[in-house]
């Protein structure tokens, strides 16, 4: 995974604890690698549904980035108890069929592999509800149109 702290997205979730479950150990470190760069907290990485249920119980955990697949088991105890703690995540997988975790989580953000670290920070971003910062262009427009106001205040004030 390439340096991050470039891309704009990672400013949204610096500081966010974010737990990997992936039993691939160079995808997990590549994954660690990457959302380390973007500055956020990397919580594990877990290798099996067991380890990751532990760690969600255990941890503070901001949001997760889960592998559907753990070799011989799935990721859906550990999805279930983030739901059921009101932990967002974020479903990244190799596979196209994903029907069956879409039925179990309808409303889940799935990214398939491989994946820019652009586009999982952008995901994870979303799932925490991290809006990005405006462009700098309509922060100065914004910041004009505050001054004008205050300046159109002040006069209003100052003429009664």
């Amino acid at each position: 995974m390439q340096n991050v702290p470039q891309i704009r997205s990672a400013r949204r979730v610096i500081g966010a604890r974010v737990l990997v479950v992936e039993d691939d150990l160079l995808i997990s470190m590549d994954l660690t690698a990457g959302l380390t760069d973007a500055r956020a907290q990397v919580v594990g990485p877990c290798r099996t549904a067991k380890d990751a249920v532990a760690f969600v119980n255990e941890w503070n955990i901001s949001v997760a980035l889960l592998d559907i697949r753990l070799a011989s088991e799935t990721v859906v105890p550990v999805a279930t108890r983030l739901a059921s703690r009101g932990i967002p995540f974020v479903f990244y997988t190799g596979y196209l069929d994903t029907g069956e975790i879409q039925e179990k989580f309808p409303r889940c953000k799935i990214v398939y592999k491989p994946a820019s670290p652009e586009i999982l920070v952008d995901a994870i971003a979303e799932v925490l509800g991290r809006t990005a910062p405006p462009p700098r262009y309509i922060r100065k427009r914004l910041m004009l149109l505050v001054i004008g106001l205050v300046v159109i205040v002040t006069l209003v004030i100052c003429l009664h």
